[in-house]
C-alpha cells in the first residue's frame, strides 16, 4: 500500500485530488493535512481559493511556519473520496503531507506502518502563542466544571409538569435482564448521590423505564414519558430559530462553543411534579426524578427559558444560545476573552456546570447546529454531501441502473443531464438486466461530474426554518440511505444526504428492524435541523407507521423508541417506487473493505513496471497470473499458474462455481477446490466459506446427515474404473412435461463417476435398455453391479441379462439403503435439484446434465481427485475462459499424463479404503450388533 523512496524511509501514499495523482507523505505525527511547496500552482490548476487563516504550525525542527489559509479538498484513495480540510503552508518542503485528519477519515492506524520509526514533519496546529494560550486557560478555569463529586443544579427556575385535571397514568414496570441488575443498581446509586433521583415510597403515577447499555458497558436509565406526555399541557414558550442565530452572526475570527453537562438534569423539578415521574424496577424500590429528565414534552421549552434568563440577549451578536449550546464569536482575541469571562460568571451565578471535553475555545472553525462556521463565511457540514461523494463505482448492470435512477430523480435541475450521463447509459447498451460492466475513463469522468452537480446548487440548498422538513428513508439488506428535503416553489430541494453501510450484526436484523434503524440513522444525522421542530418522516415500510403505538416495545425497537421520542414528527407511508434516491443510497454504500481492494491493481502495475521484483507473477492477455505452489494428494509439490481475481469480481466468480446449474450448490470442500484449482486471490478460503454460509438456497434445501446405528461392513474395492458399478432409483418424482417420473443413478465405485438418466418408469426393461445402450458400450462390461432389492433389479429377466454377460449381482440388505454406494450421491442430486427447480417442480429433468457435470468435475472429498480426472487423465473444462489458464501452464506429455493417472488412481483407491475404514471405526463405536448363541429362539 505504502511507497518508499531511496534515502527516505518514510511511508508515502498515492492519492487523487480531482483527476490529479499526488504522492503524499503519511505523517502520523501531524494533526492536520498540509499543502506545502508548490501548493500555489496546484490550487490555481484546481481553481481553488484558500480561506484566510492566522494559524501557525510547528515543524519537526522546532521552527514555526505560518499558514496562509485553509481549503476543503476532495481527496480520493481506493475509490473512496473524503472532504479533507487542508492547511496551505508554502514553507513546508513536501507538496502534500497527509496528517491525522486524513488518517481518521480513511481508517488508517499507525500500526499499518509496521511500527516504522519516523520523525514527524509536523507536530500540531497551534492557533495561539504561548502567552495567549495562558490567558485563555486562565479564563477556562473560571467555568464550573462537572466532576464525579460535583454536578450543577440551578435555582433560577424549576420545571413544572402541568397535567391539568387528568387522572394519574400508570404503566407496568418493564423487566430488566438479571445480569444487568448490578449495573442498574450502580447507576441508580450514582443518580441518587447527584440528587437527580430520590426514593418514592408511593405514587399514583408510574412510568416505564428503559435500560440502555452504553458502548462503555455501563447502563443509562431512560424514562419512557409517552403516556405522561399525552396528558401534559403543552408549553408555548418559543424555541430559538437556528437560521435566525446564523443570520445574526457578525464577522468574526475567534469562535468558542460551550457545552453544558447533561443540561436538562441541572434543572430542578417542582416538588408536586416529581411524583409524576415515578418509575420502578422489578424487585427494587420505587424512585422519582428530582431534576428535569430528558423525554418530557416541555423540557426543551424550559431549557430555552432558562438560557434566556441566564445568558440573556444583551451579549448578542457576540453570544447566542440554542438550548444548551452556547456560541461565542468575536473579531479579536482580547474581546473574546472578555466575553468568555462574562459567560463564565453568568453560568457560575446560575450554578450551571460545563463539559470541558465537548467545549471548544478560540477556534477559527467549528461545527454548530448543522453549519460550518469560519471567518470566510458560513457553509454546510461535509456530512451533507459525503453520501453522494462516496458513491462507489458501479460494477454491475443492477448497480449502474440504481445510480442512474437516483440521478434521474434530479434531472429537472440538470440542464445538461443527457450529455453528462451519456457515457454511463452507453455502458448499458446490449446488456440484460444483470451482469457486469466494463468501466471506462469516459464513464469515470461523467460519474465524477454528476457527483459534483448533485452536491452543489441548485440541487443542494440551505434550510429554511420557516418551512416544514421532510425526511425520506429507505433500507436494504446492506445499508440505509436517506435525504432531508424541503419544498420550494412547488419543487423539492435537498438539504443533505445520508448513507450508512450495515455491519455484519446489523445485516442480521429482520426487515422491520432494518427499516426502523434506517429511519433512526437519518434522524441522528439530521438532528441539528429536526430537534424541536415538527417534520414528516416518509418510508416505504408501512408497519413503521405503528411503531410508536406499541404499548410494550421490547428489544431493539424498544430502545430505539426512546430515541425517537426526542423528535416531533408524523410517519407517512410512501410507495417504494417514489423513494428512488434513498433506495439507491442504501444499496450503493461505500464500504471500508473497498479501501483494501487495491491488491490486484498495485500488483499488476508492479509486474508491468518492474517484472524482476515480482517473479511469481506474470501478465498474459491483460490478465494477472500467480505461480502458486500446489500439493497433490500424493504429497508431491509442483507449481501452477493461477488466474488472479479482482475483489470486485470475487462474488460473481463464487456464484458461478456454486449457484449455476453446472455447479449444483455443492458444499464448501468441493466448491473451494474447484475454484482454488484455477484462481487465486487473498482470503479466498474465507470468502468462499462466508458466501456458502449465506447461501439461502443451501440453507433451505440441505438437511443434516442422519445418524444410523447398524454396524458397518468392510470395504470392497475395485482394481480399475468401471469394474464395480452401483445403481439406484430416485423417485417417483413430479411428472415432467416429457413424462419422466424416475431418475436412474449409476456410479462407478472406483472413480465416483456419476451418470444420471431420467426415465418414465422404474422397470426391468428400461434398466436393461439404459445399460445396454448408454453405459456398457462406452465404459465396458463391469465385473459387479450393486443395487437394492427393488422389483426392477430382482426380476428374472434382469438376473438373466446380467448372467448372460458374466456380471455378478450384489444386492444390498433389505431396509438398509445406506449400504448402497449411490445413497450419498442421491442426497447430493436431490439437494441440487431442489436448489434450481424453485416453484416449477416438473422442470427437474432439464438440470440433470449440469448437475452431473458439476459432480464429475468436483474433487471428491475422500478420493481427493475429480471423477473426471480419474477416468480420463485430465480435468474437465467447465467454462471457456479456463482454456486461458490451461494455456498458461505447459501441458504434460502423454507418458507423463499416463504416469500421473496411474499414481492418482492408486492413491485414490487407497484413500477411499482409508476413509471407509476410519468411518467404519467411528460408526461402529455406536453400533450394537446382535449376538446369537446356540439354542436361542
Amino acid at each position: 500500500v505504502f511507497q518508499k523512496f531511496e534515502g527516505d524511509p518514510r511511508p508515502h501514499l498515492k492519492v487523487k485530488i480531482f483527476n490529479i495523482e499526488i504522492i503524499g507523505l503519511m505523517d502520523s505525527g501531524a494533526s492536520c493535512t498540509v499543502l506545502g511547496e508548490g501548493s500555489e500552482k496546484l490550487l490555481a490548476d484546481l481553481g481553488l481559493i484558500p480561506r484566510t487563516s492566522t494559524g501557525v504550525i510547528t515543524v519537526a525542527d522546532g521552527n514555526c511556519q505560518r499558514s496562509v489559509g485553509s481549503v476543503d479538498i476532495p481527496i480520493t484513495y481506493n475509490e473512496i473520496t473524503q472532504l479533507i480540510t487542508v492547511l496551505v503552508v508554502p514553507g513546508i518542503r513536501n507538496l502534500l503531507t497527509l496528517g491525522m485528519n486524513f488518517w481518521d477519515k480513511f481508517g488508517f492506524t499507525p500500526a499499518l506502518i509496521n511500527s516504522l520509526q519516523v520523525e514527524s514533519s509536523l507536530t500540531s496546529f497551534i492557533p495561539l502563542c504561548a502567552e495567549d494560550r495562558a490567558k485563555l486557560d486562565e479564563v477556562i478555569n473560571t467555568f464550573l466544571v462537572t466532576t464525579p463529586e460535583f454536578f450543577g443544579c440551578t435555582q433560577v427556575l424549576q420545571h413544572k409538569i402541568d397535567t391539568g385535571d387528568s387522572a394519574p397514568v400508570r404503566r407496568n414496570a418493564r423487566p430488566v435482564p438479571y445480569h444487568l441488575m448490578p449495573l442498574v443498581d450502580k447507576e441508580i446509586e450514582r443518580l441518587v448521590n447527584r440528587k437527580v433521583l430520590r426514593e418514592c415510597p408511593e405514587s399514583p403515577w408510574l412510568n416505564p423505564v428503559q435500560v440502555v447499555v452504553k458502548k462503555s458497558g455501563a447502563v443509562r436509565l431512560c424514562l419512557d414519558g409517552r403516556w405522561l406526555n399525552k396528558v401534559t399541557v403543552r408549553d408555548s414558550y418559543p424555541i430559538p430559530h437556528i437560521e435566525g442565530i446564523i443570520n445574526r452572526l457578525e464577522t468574526f475570527k475567534y469562535l468558542s462553543s460551550i457545552d453544558l453537562s447533561d443540561a436538562f438534569l441541572q434543572i430542578p423539578l417542582e416538588e408536586n411534579s416529581q411524583l409524576k415521574t415515578a418509575f420502578a424496577i422489578p424487585g427494587r424500590k420505587m424512585y422519582c426524578y428530582m431534576r428535569m429528565p430528558f423525554g418530557l414534552m416541555n423540557s426543551p421549552m424550559t431549557m430555552a427559558r432558562l438560557m434566556n434568563i441566564v445568558i440573556g440577549t444583551d451579549l448578542e451578536p457576540k453570544v447566542f444560545c440554542f438550548l444548551d449550546d452556547i456560541i461565542v464569536a468575536t473579531m479579536d482575541f482580547e474581546s473574546h476573552l472578555e466575553v468568555l469571562q462574562e459567560v463564565s460568571e453568568r453560568l457560575r451565578k446560575a450554578n450551571l456546570t460545563i463539559n470541558v471535553e465537548k467545549s471548544q475555545f478560540c477556534a477559527d472553525r467549528l461545527e454548530y447546529l448543522g453549519y460550518t462556521l469560519s471567518p470566510e463565511g458560513i457553509g454546510t457540514n461535509d456530512f451533507k454531501v459525503s453520501a453522494i461523494i462516496n458513491l462507489p463505482v458501479p460494477r454491475t448492470v443492477t448497480q449502474l441502473r440504481q445510480i442512474l435512477g437516483m440521478i434521474g430523480w434530479f434531472r429537472r435541475f440538470l440542464p445538461s443531464y443527457a450529455t453528462f450521463s451519456k457515457p454511463l447509459t452507453d455502458l448499458l447498451k446490449g446488456k440484460g438486466k444483470t451482469g457486469g460492466i466494463i468501466w471506462t475513463p469516459e464513464a469515470d469522468e461523467a460519474f465524477g461530474k454528476l457527483k459534483e452537480l448533485l452536491t452543489t446548487a441548485p440541487i443542494l440548498k440551505l434550510p429554511d426554518y420557516s418551512k416544514p422538513f421532510i425526511v425520506r428513508s429507505d433500507a436494504s439488506d446492506v445499508g440505509a440511505g436517506g435525504m432531508l428535503i424541503q419544498e420550494e416553489d412547488g419543487q423539492e430541494k435537498v438539504i443533505c444526504y445520508v448513507s450508512k453501510k450495515f455491519t455484519d450484526a446489523e445485516q442480521g436484523y429482520h426487515t422491520t428492524e432494518k427499516e426502523a434503524y434506517g429511519c433512526l440513522i437519518c434522524l441522528r444525522r439530521f438532528a441539528p435541523f429536526l430537534l424541536y421542530k415538527k417534520f414528516r418522516l416518509e418510508t416505504d415500510h408501512s408497519s413503521l407507521v405503528y411503531i410508536l403505538k406499541q404499548k410494550e416495545a421490547k428489544g431493539r425497537i424498544g430502545r430505539w423508541i426512546m430515541e425517537f421520542q426526542q423528535y416531533d414528527f408524523e410517519i407517512a407511508h410512501r410507495p417504494g417506487r417514489e423513494l428512488v434516491v434513498p433506495d439507491a443510497l442504501s444499496r450503493n454504500v461505500a464500504s471500508i473493505a473497498a479501501m483494501e481492494d487495491k491488491w490486484y491493481d498495485e500488483t499488476k502495475q508492479g509486474v508491468e513496471k518492474e517484472p524482476d521484483k515480482f517473479p511469481e507473477f506474470k501478465i498474459e492477455d491483460g490478465n494477472l497470473f500467480k505461480h502458486c505452489r500446489v500439493v497433490s494428494p500424493l504429497k508431491t509439490t509442483s507449481f501452477k499458474w493461477k488466474c488472479c481475481v479482482r475483489r470486485s469480481e470475487v462474488k460473481d466468480l463464487i456464484q458461478k462455481y456454486h449457484d449455476s446449474p453446472n455447479a449444483a450448490h455443492l458444499g464448501f470442500a468441493k466448491t473451494y477446490r474447484r475454484i482454488s484449482g484455477r484462481f487465486y486471490w487473498p482470503s479466498m478460503r474465507t470468502d468462499v466459506r462466508n458466501y456458502l454460509k449465506k447461501c439461502e438456497v443451501c440453507k433451505a434445501v440441505k438437511s443434516p446427515n442422519i445418524t444410523l446405528t447398524p454396524p458397518m461392513g468392510s470395504h470392497v474395492s475395485a482394481s480399475r474404473p468401471w469394474e464395480h458399478i452401483a445403481m439406484d432409483f430416485v423417485g417417483p418424482l413430479t411428472k415432467s412435461s416429457q413424462g419422466y417420473r424416475q431418475l436412474l443413478v449409476i456410479i462407478d465405485r472406483c472413480t465416483k463417476f456419476v451418470l444420471l438418466y431420467p426415465l418414465r418408469n422404474a422397470t426391468t426393461t428400461t434398466v436393461i435398455k439404459v445399460l445396454s445402450t448408454y453405459v456398457f458400450p462406452i465404459f465396458g462390461i463391469p465385473r459387479v453391479v450393486f443395487s437394492d432389492n427393488g422389483p426392477a433389479f430382482s426380476s428374472t429377466a434382469y438376473k438373466s441379462f446380467l448372467a448372460d454377460l458374466g456380471i455378478k449381482q450384489w444386492l444390498t440388505p433389505a431396509y438398509s439403503p445406506q449400504s448402497n454406494p449411490t445413497e450419498r450421491a442421491n442426497r447430493t442430486i436431490i439437494t441440487s435439484i431442489r436448489a434450481y427447480i424453485e416453484k416449477k417442480h416438473s422442470d427437474w429433468p432439464k438440470y440433470l446434465s449440469e448437475i452431473g457435470m458439476a459432480m464429475r468435475s468436483s474433487i471428491h472429498e475422500s478420493a481427493q481427485y475429480t471423477p473426471y480426472f480419474l477416468n480420463f487423465g485430465q480435468e474437465m473444462i467447465v467454462n471457456s475462459e479456463e482454456y486461458a489458464i490451461e494455456d498458461a501452464n505447459n501441458p504434460p506429455s502423454i507418458d507423463e499424463r499416463l504416469k500421473a493417472l496411474k499414481l492418482a488412481r492408486d492413491d485414490a483407491k487407497n484413500r477411499l479404503r482409508i476413509s471407509h475404514d476410519n468411518s467404519r471405526k467411528r460408526y461402529n463405536l455406536r453400533a450394537r450388533p446382535n449376538k446369537f448363541n446356540v439354542g436361542d429362539a
